[in-house]
């Protein structure tokens, strides 16, 4: 599975005098896939692979990943790592691998059981593999909660693919002035440059905001429209427009303060 992720700026003005500052920043800069050893941060749980091993005398390759919790931070039940279609069964090392469940949902990928709060997970698989990156995800049970994030496994081979934001990584809105709708004054044109068809684009979005102020909110009235693409081979540039949608009773869990949104586009493709 290959990634790249890129974005821009949106800066939106003060939304009545009670609102202060809001503005939207999008991560900059385009994510080759990562080297091993990088890990990924879910929650308090940092998963990580540690090393990745091949052994010619017996035409295996051994991927090592570290599970560490802090104490009293609660334990995940599972965590999942994503795997393209290359990798199955008939390529597991049944008899050294650690135990695991296929499963579909968040993605495909092999499910580990964890039991402990510094534990290690050995994944061998016959033949000579490299890592590139590919979803991770983690699970609790009380309360049910899965959080993904992006982690190096095993590669295969996949096409590549490159975003980059074209144009349009600074945009503005007009005042606010009370309830209605608010649509930014430009859009930021994304440029998906990928060697095979059936690519996905998305988006994610993190706050900072005051501590008395409502998240659901902010990302209520905040709204993000892709236009219509089609995820062809080659050059493909994708129009997202902006909006603010403001109800009056909006602004109970708007209070003054400074706010600022990070939007991280992703483009990715098996």
């Amino acid at each position: 599975m290959a990634r790249r992720d890129q974005g821009s700026s949106v800066g939106i003005p003060g939304i009545l005098r009670r609102l202060g500052l809001l503005g939207l920043v999008v991560a900059a800069g385009v994510g080759a896939w990562s080297v091993a050893g990088a890990g990924a941060q879910l929650g308090q749980t940092t998963i990580a692979l540690t090393s990745v091993q091949y052994y010619a005398w017996g035409d295996y390759t051994r991927f090592t990943y570290q599970v560490t919790v802090p104490s009293r931070a609660p334990i995940p039940a599972y965590w999942i790592l994503g795997v393209g279609d290359c990798v199955d069964d008939d390529v597991v090392v049944w008899y050294l691998s650690s135990s695991y469940t296929w499963v579909q949902t968040p993605f495909r990928g092999m499910r580990f059981t964890c039991s402990s709060r510094n534990q290690k997970f050995y994944l061998y698989l016959e033949g000579n593999w490299t890592a590139q990156e590919t979803q991770v995800a983690a699970g609790w049970s009380s309360p049910p909660t899965v959080l993904t994030g992006w982690i190096d496994g095993p590669a295969c081979a996949s096409a590549s693919i490159s975003l980059d934001v074209a144009s349009g990584d600074s945009i503005s809105f007009p005042s606010v002035v009370g309830a209605g709708t608010y649509p930014a004054s430009s859009e930021t044109v994304l440029r998906v440059t990928s060697s095979t068809a059936g690519w996905t684009l998305g988006y994610a979005l993190t706050f900072s905001i005051p501590a008395d102020a409502s998240q659901a909110v902010v990302e209520e009235i905040f709204q993000v429209a892709p236009g219509t693409y089609t995820s062809a081979a080659g050059i493909t540039d994708v129009a997202v427009a902006y909006t603010l949608v403001v109800d009056l009773e909006d602004f109970a869990g708007l209070p003054q303060g400074s706010y600022v949104i990070t939007i991280a586009y992703t483009a990715t493709t098996d």
